[in-house]
């Protein structure tokens, strides 16, 4: 995180999203490809954590905690459970993939 390799160069980045470019606050916020993109995404989320304590008190915090947590690793725990033999059935032969009805529940 605190120095990503970067694998798309300033110039491609320009040609995929010439949008952004334009836009001041995205230049600001993401064109230099440097570290510093992720100590800023860092510190913006810590702020907002911290405004949201403020705003509304330690249980929506926690809630807002708990939210980010399953946005990021809902899909991990998705692919990886899909795969157990023992928590799921297969209705075609596609691979090692499998249905889990409990993670549809889970996630619902």
């Amino acid at each position: 995180m605190w120095k990503p390799k970067v694998i798309i160069s300033s110039a491609e980045s320009r040609q995929i999203a010439p949008d952004l470019y334009r836009d001041p606050v995205y230049r600001f916020l993401h064109c230099k490809h440097t570290h510093w993109d992720g100590v800023l995404c860092l510190v913006f989320g810590v702020l907002f954590r911290i405004g949201i304590f403020m705003l509304f008190g330690p249980v929506v915090l926690g809630a807002n905690l708990a939210a980010t947590f399953m946005a990021f690793l809902g899909p991990l725990l998705v692919n990886t459970v899909a795969h157990i033999e023992r928590f799921g059935y297969k209705s075609y032969d596609c691979g090692t993939s499998l249905n889990a009805k409990s993670l549809g529940m889970l996630l619902q």
